[in-house]
């Protein structure tokens, strides 16, 4: 995540994201969250990784991209363009509904801000102010909130974990990979769990570890139950 903005009226949040890629394309997505309901829209037609976002107005939302690759132009990293898309209703843009036309603008030089300390602080002050400690974790990859307002998440290292409307992890269940995407069963009592798993080198050959721990209980086909 690059960075996020609330919406002036509306229960929404636009959500900048992306990355370099590791070869020469800076790859991300806009994300729409509906707070309501929970829906999350990528908007953007292509992926681009997007910088910053702000809510100028109610019907405007300008944007910072990243240019899309550093193929030809090595002060990539030290650009960006700049773009006001406006909208009569933000809540109901869809998928892929921001063209690329859109935020076709001239590149301008753009100095990234490193948020971090910040997001530090005031998450550290948050915590605090409930009487918790915060820490960095590692990546988390999906989060799903139950009826009874339990917060389900996967994150590196773990496969699931369950915290409480109290601020207070409930359970955990330990992964050498960590999940990746999570299903709640409609009983509230089990959840199913994607997770990944990578070959490794051992002495007898190649092998894909298996999730499992003492005192789990998993079926067949993947649903897992505290």
């Amino acid at each position: 995540m690059r960075s996020l903005a609330f919406h002036p009226v509306l229960p929404l949040l636009a959500v900048g994201t992306g990355s370099y890629d590791g070869g020469y394309c800076f790859e991300g997505e806009l994300l729409l969250v509906h707070l309501d309901t929970g829906e999350v829209v990528s908007a953007l037609k292509h992926e681009r990784e997007v910088l910053d976002v702000a809510w100028p107005s109610w019907t405007e939302l300008r944007m910072v991209l990243a240019p899309p690759d550093d193929w030809v132009d090595p002060g990539a990293r030290e650009q960006g363009h700049t773009a006001v898309v406006s909208r009569a209703d933000w809540g109901v843009v869809g998928a892929r509904d921001i063209r690329a036309e859109e935020v076709d603008v001239p590149v301008a030089p753009y100095a990234r801000p490193d948020r971090a300390p910040r997001a530090r602080r005031l998450l550290a002050k948050l915590a605090g102010a409930v009487g918790l400690d915060w820490a960095v974790r590692r990546r988390v990859w999906a989060v799903e909130g139950l009826a009874d307002g339990r917060v389900l998440a996967a994150l590196d290292g773990v496969l699931a974990e369950s915290w409480l409307p109290s601020g207070q992890r409930q359970w955990a269940v330990g992964d050498e990979e960590g999940g990746r995407q999570l299903v709640p069963a409609s009983d509230g009592a089990s959840v199913w769990t994607n997770a990944e798993r990578r070959g490794r080198r051992t002495r007898t050959g190649w092998r894909r570890p298996r999730p499992g721990w003492p005192g789990s209980t998993w079926t067949r086909d993947g649903c897992w139950r505290p």
